[in-house]
């Protein structure tokens, strides 16, 4: 079974269901490098809440770039739908 995840200002991407993909840390990871190009990565990225049918889930992420203390950047909040895809 294959699934299709979407969030809002990001190309949808479909994924065989078995494989364990972790949607929050991609989208978050497509953010971070929109905003601050190659350099842009993940740091935390947490669930906050989701439905129990699964199609739907939200999630905090905190994106920037590396200095040499750690990370500089900002928080941000968004949600990716899940839908079953045939084929």
């Amino acid at each position: 079974m294959k699934l299709k995840f979407k969030c809002d200002g990001c190309r949808s991407v479909i994924r065989d269901g078995d494989e364990g993909f972790d949607a929050g840390e991609y989208f978050a990871g497509v953010m971070a490098r929109r905003e601050y190009g190659r350099r842009g990565h993940v740091g935390p990225c947490r669930l906050e809440s989701w439905t129990e049918d699964g199609s739907c889930s939200e999630y905090e992420a905190f994106i920037g770039v590396s200095n040499g203390n750690g990370m500089t950047g900002r928080n941000v909040h968004f949600a990716v739908i899940t839908e079953k895809v045939e084929g």
